[in-house]
């Protein structure tokens, strides 16, 4: 059976392992309670944050805005985005 994560099992666990006095420590973090292991939380939370944040990167360089110029939504497959990884022509 796999388990499913969600981000409120891993505040329950947070909050009832610091109610208990246990806390939190690299020793019980990949420990496996009731089928869940608190680490693939953290790792969620991580991934989303940096998903979210290219999310936003991306969307603020694509929507139009009342200063400076929008850029077309593939922008990122163009190799002239770039700039670090061209030659210069001498």
């Amino acid at each position: 059976m796999i388990p499913q994560y969600n981000l409120f099992q891993n505040v329950y666990w947070i909050f009832s392992a610091e109610s208990i006095g246990i806390g939190i420590n690299n020793s019980d973090i990949w420990v496996q309670y009731e089928s869940y292991i608190p680490a693939v939380g953290y790792c969620f939370y991580f991934f989303g944050g940096l998903f979210f944040l290219l999310l936003g990167v991306y969307l603020e360089k694509v929507l139009p805005t009342e200063f400076g110029s929008q850029k077309k939504p593939c922008f990122i497959c163009m190799p002239s985005s770039y700039k670090c990884c061209r030659k210069k022509n001498q």
